[in-house]
């Protein structure tokens, strides 16, 4: 079989080099236009809801503003718990965060 291949390069040289050539120009032209990611985007969905409610104290806040989200968000599929990252006076933020299928 790679005494055929040999054969067939030595007496078709103009076939091999106009082959070759061609390959050559198709990668340069890939490489020059094809777009590269050099870091690709690895985050997962996320989502962060803030609320600002300055009237409430905290406590009333965290009943009236944060349990319902957190109850809420956490009813929807393909979701991580939701956790509460901050109780700062007025101010509020829950993250909830998308789960990825995995197909196989």
């Amino acid at each position: 079989m790679l005494e055929k291949i040999i054969h067939f390069s030595l007496h078709k040289r103009l076939f091999v080099a106009l082959t070759t050539l061609f390959l050559l120009a198709g990668g340069l032209y890939a490489m020059f236009t094809l777009p590269i990611d050099a870091v690709p985007d690895i985050t997962n969905n996320q989502v962060q809801i803030v609320t600002v409610s300055p009237t409430l104290a905290p406590q009333e806040v965290e009943q009236l503003i944060t349990q319902p989200i957190e109850v809420a968000m956490s009813n929807i599929k393909l979701t991580q718990t939701p956790k509460n990252n901050g109780k700062i006076q007025s101010h509020n933020r829950v993250h909830i965060q998308w789960l990825l299928r995995h197909r196989g």
